[in-house]
């Protein structure tokens, strides 16, 4: 797009998620979402390298400061942000609409981290921030085809981003939300970092998205955690411990076939060479480091959601009345490049 690659999500809440605030990965409970006030197109990292290109989700420690550029990480986002954190795909899979079926193994993360570069470039054009990451020519070199372009058009709500109207190379995006200041974006469902196409658009349907507490991403998969949604219905002991086991089931298949998925990716590779012969068994040595600390990871956090859940079914709260939120300040900008 004008503002370079931009995440483009089909999940009704990713207008506000994948485009303000940050993320953090909570290892009791998993993935949050940090509310912020600055939109981005994609506040991500970005690596590349050994055919592989990486992104992962920016932690409350990395601020945008206009005219300095990011703040807190220092540009060294590899010290702010774990291996388990990246999403890594082959060139040539960039501008797949699919892209998630696509990304590699999260165990071999240890190693394209060591393989790729940072290549994370942000800047401000005519007042908006641009993502200048990845090289869209070098894109199209791999691919063999061009990069589609689109323009973004902006929404005045979410309840805009039906996409009716719009010509096929126009993005609805919310770029401008009075409501930001009343905290009204703190109520949206935390979700965790989904791997859907940055580039596919699938139309906004709210209805036929169950709001979720927790979402994760394994692999492509997406496995939904339900705390307790914003409905009538409230599950009871029974229903949560059902759908424990199933969850559970789930994640031992989502383990298993990730198993698979890295026992091919090191199947093609047959080094000859001794010295690569040494780093292949170190690499792999890692990765199964990575794999039983991963899965370990996992199981806890499915553990506590769950008795979390428990908890809250045997001893509800009381409802709390919300104060109304008083009205936004005006900003007055001193500088034209200020937010």
């Amino acid at each position: 797009t004008e503002d370079g690659w931009t995440w483009d999500s089909s999940e009704p809440f990713g207008w506000a998620t994948f485009h303000y605030g940050r993320w953090l990965d909570d290892p009791q409970i998993g993935w949050v979402w940090v509310p912020g006030t600055v939109w981005g197109p994609a506040w991500v990292a970005w690596r590349s390298g050994g055919g592989h290109i990486g992104w992962a989700p920016l932690p409350p420690s990395v601020r945008w400061q206009v005219g300095v550029g990011f703040a807190g990480g220092g540009g060294n986002f590899a010290a702010v942000i774990a291996p388990t954190h990246w999403c890594f795909v082959e060139d040539r899979y960039m501008t797949a609409p699919a892209i998630q079926a696509y990304v590699a193994p999260r165990a071999r993360n240890v190693t394209y981290v060591n393989v790729t570069n940072n290549i994370t470039n942000y800047t401000v054009i005519r007042d908006r921030i641009v993502d200048r990451s990845v090289d869209v020519r070098q894109v199209e070199r791999v691919t063999h085809q061009p990069v589609p372009r689109y323009n973004i058009v902006d929404q005045a709500s979410p309840e805009d981003l039906n996409g009716r109207g719009l010509q096929a190379h126009e993005l609805p995006m919310v770029r401008h939300v009075p409501a930001l200041e009343t905290g009204a974006i703190g109520h949206t469902p935390a979700v965790g970092p989904a791997v859907t196409g940055a580039v596919h658009r699938e139309p906004f349907a709210s209805t036929t998205v169950t709001p979720a507490a927790g979402r994760e991403a394994y692999g492509g998969r997406m496995t939904t955690y339900t705390t307790q949604p914003t409905a009538a219905h409230v599950e009871s002991v029974t229903e949560i411990n059902r759908r424990y086991r199933a969850e559970r089931q789930a994640l031992a298949a989502h383990q298993a076939e990730q198993t698979l998925r890295l026992e091919h990716e090191r199947g093609t590779v047959a080094p000859v060479n001794p010295a690569k012969v040494q780093l292949e068994r170190t690499n792999d040595l890692a990765e199964q480091r990575a794999v039983a600390q991963e899965r370990k990871r996992e199981a806890t956090i499915l553990a506590n959601r769950h008795k979390l859940a428990l908890e809250q079914a045997r001893h509800p709260k009381p409802a709390v009345e919300r104060k109304k939120a008083p009205p936004p300040k005006r900003l007055v900008r001193e500088h034209p490049n200020q937010n």
